[in-house]
């Protein structure tokens, strides 16, 4: 017979988080000017934001959260290939309570 070995690993911490993230939305268009508490300046700033929001989340966890609010950008778009989508602080709230809200459940 076979013998399988199982190797559980933690959620990842928040640097973790954080690169995962970056590569997430290194080639995502995004709108500074109306971040609102936000404040982000840059995508480092965003990065850091989802990490925060994200603790206890798994990498995956952390994926979807960019592309739930890419998501939410194409939704207000009605998927239209004619705009390019452009995302801000509000897609990735709603993608943060989305995911929030799946975890709780």
């Amino acid at each position: 017979g076979r013998l399988e070995k199982t190797i559980t690993l933690g959620a990842p911490d928040f640097n973790a988080r954080k690169e995962i993230i970056a590569v997430q939305i290194k080639d995502v268009v995004m709108d500074f000017t109306s971040s609102g508490y936000f404040d982000a300046k840059n995508k480092d700033d965003v990065s850091s934001f989802v990490a925060t929001e994200s603790a206890g989340m798994s990498a995956v966890e952390a994926i979807a959260i960019c592309r739930e609010a890419s998501m939410e950008c194409l939704r207000e778009l009605n998927f239209e290939a004619t705009r390019k989508p452009v995302l801000t602080y509000e897609h990735f709230k709603s993608a943060i309570k989305i995911m929030k809200g799946k975890n709780s459940g």
